[in-house]
């Protein structure tokens, strides 16, 4: 149990604040929300036109509202 421990806190030292392995692990947690970030448009796209990847999606324009007659 004390050798589990042990080699587990060791273990646990690699991700503290200001080691190598927490400063990737930080870069890489930031770069992927930088990509969900540019993503978001590609999904809102698919989700008001799912074949949009195949077909081209036209740009969505807000109805205007006639005039009553």
């Amino acid at each position: 149990m004390q050798t589990t421990l042990r080699e587990l806190n060791r273990s646990m030292q690699g991700f503290q604040p200001g080691s190598a392995a927490y400063n990737k692990m930080v870069a890489d947690m930031q770069r992927l929300d930088q990509v969900l970030r540019e993503l978001q448009p590609v999904l809102k796209t698919l989700n008001d036109k799912s074949n949009a990847l195949v077909f081209e999606a036209k740009d969505k324009k807000d109805p205007q509202p006639k005039g009553a007659k």
